[in-house]
């Protein structure tokens, strides 16, 4: 009913007008570091497409425009009289001048920190997490935060401090989440690459719905220091944090600025396609079979000599309560008490959304309220959910090996219409954090579009610190697909400044 006339919520992208903001992250700093454009020039092209494309997707938290100049024109002038070697200093600054956005959750020093929460707006970080940091050794420049759902609580983002976010391909669908206004930046051209963070596909759902480049690392290989909230108890060690980007090319580079190149992830590294072993799930629901996305990528992963090969398993269709078993195995907080710390009753929040009285939206509450009734359940079902969850993961584990990825459907379907996900909450959930909760890294790649105009898109999955390989198939299925696709046309004649 969306899609009739002027409501019509397809289209709606303003055109790209500058050939800049089209190129890679890697391809800007070597452009700028060789003289052929200024990091200035570079920012103001994407300062300029965010002003005029942000008052529709409102993916914006806050803005640091004004200090990215300044430190853009810095670096400028550092070229001006640089006599080294050019290649060195790329080697040493990989985005050298170029910018990139911050998902609110991650500390930005001097920018909004309420995290989606009114009774925080306002408020700003003093000091940056440890990955913007890295990211600005790399010679990066934030440009911005964007906006996640109330603590990053949920699969759409949506807050009462910051509005709704809408997908740049359709207006009237969700951008995902927890970092959909990571998504959504980078999916409107807004940004080139982004920082998210990753517990339940936070991630890989919003890059999945934007048809862009997203990336959970193996955990434990990134710094989660001064990523928001901190999680409660034995959990806090599950989110990961990583990159999102437009282009495959930026992935490597960036998660090994992001990981300070750690050993255990061998990022240097040579990766043949042609040699890994590629798998996929044969027995998966008819929501998913719907998708031909899977297909499509191992069409183009057959013309490399690979021989897909099916993996039978009753996955997925228990992954809810598998996830909520780990949690309560570990000794998580149960939500409504770890909110209730600070101050908070979701119980009554949700009540009060009801009377039009809540400072909440209804996702937390939701979230909260599925976690307790999990935890209604009896001490046998735990146990079974934890022996059925630990038995596909040895499965799993010893499928993949050090050679192995699993091409999956990176959710259960495209971009839903706002708040679609209500109702089946517990599948858009739980399906992608099973990867967390088995500490697999997984990437999601864009691989086209749907007949009606929305990214379709795979999920990669290799074993335990093999995240090059996740990288390489990405790499290869942009190079043969194309990647992204913009939801806008291309201006002929468009500025290359």
């Amino acid at each position: 009913m969306y899609h009739v006339g002027t409501r019509d919520g397809r289209n709606r992208i303003p055109p790209i007008t500058s050939t800049l903001i089209l190129r890679s992250a890697t391809d800007l700093a070597r452009m700028i570091v060789y003289g052929e454009t200024r990091s200035e020039t570079v920012l103001n092209a994407f300062i300029e497409r965010i002003r005029e494309v942000d008052k529709l997707i409102k993916a914006v938290a806050d803005e640091g425009f004004s200090a990215a100049l300044e430190r853009a024109r810095t670096l400028d002038r550092e070229l001006e009289s640089y006599n080294g070697d050019r290649e060195a200093l790329l080697e040493a600054k990989p985005f050298y001048g170029v910018p990139f956005s911050v998902k609110e959750s991650v500390a930005v020093d001097g920018l909004c920190s309420c995290i989606g929460l009114v009774d925080r707006k306002g408020e700003t970080y003093h000091g940056s997490a440890d990955v913007v940091e890295a990211m600005e050794a790399s010679g990066a420049i934030v440009l911005c935060s964007s906006t996640i759902p109330e603590a990053s609580m949920w699969v759409e983002t949506s807050s009462i401090p910051h509005g709704r976010t809408n997908n740049p391909y359709d207006l009237h669908r969700t951008c995902g989440g927890s970092s959909g206004g990571e998504g959504a930046l980078l999916g409107s051209a807004c940004s080139v690459i982004g920082i998210g963070t990753d517990l339940s596909g936070s991630i890989r759902t919003p890059a999945a719905w934007c048809g862009i480049f997203g990336h959970k690392p193996t955990q434990g290989c990134v710094s989660l220091q001064g990523t928001h909230p901190v999680l409660p108890g034995p959990i806090k060690d599950f989110p990961s944090p990583g990159p999102m980007t437009r282009s495959a090319d930026d992935l490597l580079p960036m998660l090994k600025v992001l990981s300070r190149n750690d050993a255990r992830l061998g990022l240097d590294k040579k990766v043949d396609v042609c040699d890994l072993n590629v798998f996929y799930v044969s027995s998966l629901s008819s929501d998913f079979r719907k998708s031909s996305a899977v297909q499509i990528a191992l069409n183009e992963l057959l013309n490399t000599g690979c021989k897909p090969r099916a993996f039978e398993c009753g996955a997925f269709k228990n992954s809810f309560d598998w996830c909520f078993a780990r949690f309560v195995d570990i000794g998580t907080v149960p939500l409504d008490e770890a909110f209730q710390t600070g101050g908070v009753n979701v119980f009554l929040q949700l009540a009060g959304k009801i009377l039009g009285l809540s400072k909440f939206t209804v996702y937390a509450p939701l979230v909260s309220a599925l976690e307790k009734h999990y935890r209604s359940h009896s001490r046998a079902k735990h146990k079974e959910d934890l022996r059925e969850l630990d038995a596909f993961g040895k499965q799993v584990e010893g499928l993949l090996g050090r050679d192995g990825v699993l091409v999956l459907p990176a959710q259960w379907t495209s971009a839903p219409f706002h708040h679609g996900t209500y109702l089946s909450p517990k599948r858009y959930f739980s399906y992608p954090a099973i990867w967390n909760i088995l500490n697999l890294p997984a990437t999601v790649c864009p691989v086209g579009l749907t007949q009606d105009g929305l990214p379709e898109a795979v999920m990669l999955v290799a074993g335990r610190f093999q995240d090059r390989l996740c990288l390489a198939v990405a790499r290869y299925l942009e190079s043969s697909l194309g990647g992204w696709r913009p939801p806008c046309d291309i201006l002929p004649g468009s500025q290359s400044e």
